[in-house]
């Protein structure tokens, strides 16, 4: 449904930063929208995969929230096994929130964001909200 896409977004809070999907595009919309603290997350995190095997995890986005602390988002249009898997594994270290597709939409939509203006405009028209 929407185009796979990487590159570099400017945000007026998280300066230019590069995104790896249009999810990521996406939300970094909403979170500027919202005028939300946040930047590209850059900690890491162990857990422990599906097979047992020791893996890290590097969630998205990092969002400072008033009185609540961070939050760490990880975008993502479904969630299989072993996504789902890293997800709870990861509940004990950090309180991640993955956004997939419905909660996505959910977001712009509380927003106030397009869809179509995001996913399918320019890089330019990305960032002119």
């Amino acid at each position: 449904m929407y185009p796979y896409q990487s590159g570099y977004y400017t945000s007026p809070i998280a300066g230019q930063i590069w995104l790896h999907s249009s999810y990521e595009f996406r939300f970094a919309a909403v979170l500027d929208k919202l005028k939300w603290e946040w930047m590209r997350n850059d900690e890491i995190f162990a857990y422990r995969d599906i097979n047992g095997l020791l893996r890290h995890s590097v969630p998205d986005f990092k969002v400072q929230h008033a009185g609540t602390g961070r939050v760490y988002y990880e975008t993502k249009g479904w969630l299989n096994d072993k996504q789902s898997h890293k997800v709870t594994e990861l509940q004990g270290c950090i309180p991640p929130i993955v956004l997939t597709e419905d909660l996505l939409v959910v977001y712009e939509q509380w927003a106030g964001c397009s869809n179509a203006s995001v996913v399918h405009g320019t890089y330019e028209q990305l960032t002119m909200f």
